[in-house]
């Protein structure tokens, strides 16, 4: 009887050890894991940044090019000067594409001739 209780004596201790043992691994690699998703955003938030300022000075080239101010450059394009700043000074997280549209069509230009720059095809590819 008591080599009976000795054995799931044992067999208790093995069990909890392998139980910790387990845990710790599930927190090891949950740990990873979760460093993977934030570098990976943090590379995402980088390219995303990089986008909003080739655009911002993509912009200004432009304004430079006809010799116009950012104000006449809204007005002509129909959208306010406040999202126009807003693009230029990084308060507006995601430039819409219909902004950017109303942006060419005001400077008479089409959305190729935009994004044709170097500002633009410098710009790393996207690959996740």
């Amino acid at each position: 009887m008591k080599q009976t209780y000795q054995k799931k004596s044992i067999s208790l201790r093995f069990f909890c050890y392998l139980q910790e043992y387990f845990v710790q691994e599930l927190r090891y690699i949950a740990h990873k894991k979760i460093e993977e998703q934030i570098n990976l955003i943090k590379t995402i938030y980088r390219k995303v940044n990089m986008i909003e300022i080739a655009v911002a000075k993509r912009i200004k080239q432009l304004c430079m090019e006809r010799q116009i101010s950012i104000n006449d450059m809204a007005n002509i394009s129909g959208i306010t000067s406040s999202t126009v700043y807003s693009m230029l000074n990084g308060k507006s997280k995601n430039p819409g594409i219909v902004t950017i549209k109303k942006i060419c069509d005001g400077l008479d230009i089409t959305i190729v001739d935009f994004f044709n720059s170097s500002l633009f095809l410098d710009l790393e590819q996207e690959l996740y």
